[in-house]
């Protein structure tokens, strides 16, 4: 087999807001060598499991030989545990197809090898102690969306006018632990096939994808980065914030306090003062949830890979879900900024959220420009779906717009919302 790629070819697939892409490394002899990065979604058109299936007998023609008509996987990356990452390993026929084509290499964040305790009395920056702790935000996680479903939020959850409580039952079935897919990793992962990486560590991708260099620039363990452990819900330096946003909030007038109180059980036949004080009460619990959830999303989001892939002098960034605290670690090395800022392709963070592109990765790309440059413009390739999550009123939506106006401005962007109805795919494809 020859020793170096003479192309790569990204895939992004249409997944509804999730992320799942086929990268096709192709060899002058030896053939091709195929890595799939996340295989999740939520909020798709015809239901995730439909596209799932579809995607997954897409990735399966694309990859199968003569010899291996099931198609075959070199490595598979599953960069952090919610939904919209990997359900699709879990999910029945979808999940199946990509079992069968047996990936030689199974890379995962280093806070899900299950050889770690979760029982573990260690000390805090233990990462026994630290996987508990996510162990532990999945369960709450799973039973704040149970209280949304039957519980004492019910009544408020029919409330569709409520932006709390939608996004309170998006963010918690996001964080359930997604037993199935994890359960279905462990199983290709086995025979020391998998390999939970932290900032740092080998990928072992040495003889599975010859002349690829593959750096783990995070997660760092909470050993390597305290901060790691938390994360900010704003970073006007980082985050892609109008900063009028706050000030805007403040000042809005004309909202009836009273409005959808009579909508709450049977407190109709009670005074207005009774209805809006017990309508609030259940305001206020569902918005304490809301940020107890909010928190433990945040925290799994911190576990995720962020990988870059540098194929002589061209280097692909895929950072997953990585928020502030996990890139942190990587923006406090010089040689991993002066990496960085070579960047040819950039997968963008967290499907466009206004805090999983920094801006200080950002305006260290080099090849960022206002108009193309021959054959080193940035690519950035954006996988999400509007309306999913956030509120162009709060200025969160996703993707956000500040970040998207960049991205097109300064790059070429393929981004799934530009895919069109029944539009499964595009390819981006980079010549060595």
């Amino acid at each position: 087999m020859s020793r170096t790629p003479t192309s790569l070819t990204i895939r992004t697939y249409n997944v509804g807001f999730g992320d799942c892409f086929l990268l096709t490394f192709d060899y002058e002899t030896g053939g091709p060598r195929h890595v799939l990065i996340d295989f999740g979604s939520q909020k798709a058109d015809g239901g995730p499991g439909k596209v799932l299936k579809q995607v997954a007998e897409s990735i399966r023609d694309t990859t199968a030989t003569d010899e291996l008509p099931d198609g075959k996987l070199h490595v598979v990356v599953a960069t952090h545990r919610h939904q919209d990452h990997i359900k699709g390993f879990g999910v029945k026929g979808a999940g199946d197809l990509i079992e069968a084509m047996q990936p030689d290499r199974v890379l995962q964040a280093w806070t899900e090898d299950p050889e770690i305790p979760e029982d573990a009395t260690a000390p805090v920056s233990s990462p026994s102690r630290h996987r508990r702790q996510l162990a532990d935000m999945n369960t709450m996680a799973a039973h704040y969306f149970s209280d949304m479903a039957k519980g004492p939020l019910a009544a408020l959850a029919k409330d569709k006018k409520s932006v709390i409580t939608r996004q309170l039952a998006f963010i918690g079935e996001n964080n359930i632990s997604n037993k199935a897919a994890v359960e279905a990793l462990m199983r290709m992962g086995e025979n020391g096939k998998a390999r939970y990486l932290h900032a740092g560590r080998s990928a072992g991708l040495g003889r599975i994808l010859p002349g690829v260099s593959v750096d783990v620039l995070g997660p760092p363990t909470v050993k390597q980065w305290e901060q790691v452990r938390s994360q900010a819900s704003t970073h006007e330096s980082e985050f892609w914030h109008f900063q009028a946003a706050t000030a805007k909030r403040l000042s809005r007038t004309g909202v009836d306090p009273f409005a959808g109180s009579e909508r709450i059980g049977k407190l109709g036949r009670h005074d207005a003062a009774t209805r809006w004080f017990a309508y609030r009460l259940k305001q206020l619990r569902a918005d304490s949830l809301l940020g107890i959830v909010r928190a433990l999303d945040d925290a799994m989001n911190n576990t995720s890979l962020i990988l870059l892939f540098t194929i002589g002098d061209k280097s692909i960034l895929f950072p997953g879900d990585a928020q502030i605290e996990n890139w942190s670690y990587a923006m406090s090395q010089d040689d991993i900024m002066e990496k960085l800022a070579g960047v040819d392709v950039y997968k963008v963070g967290h499907h466009g959220s206004l805090n999983a592109t920094p801006k200080t990765v950002w305006n260290n790309f080099e090849n960022k420009a206002s108009k193309r440059k021959a054959g080193k413009r940035l690519k950035t390739i954006l996988s999400t779906k509007s309306g999913s999550h956030g509120h162009e009123d709060r200025n969160t939506e996703v993707p956000r717009r500040t970040l998207v106006k960049a991205l097109d401005s300064k790059s070429d962007l393929t981004s799934t919302t530009e895919f069109g109805s029944g539009v499964l795919f595009k390819d981006v494809t980079i010549e060595f």
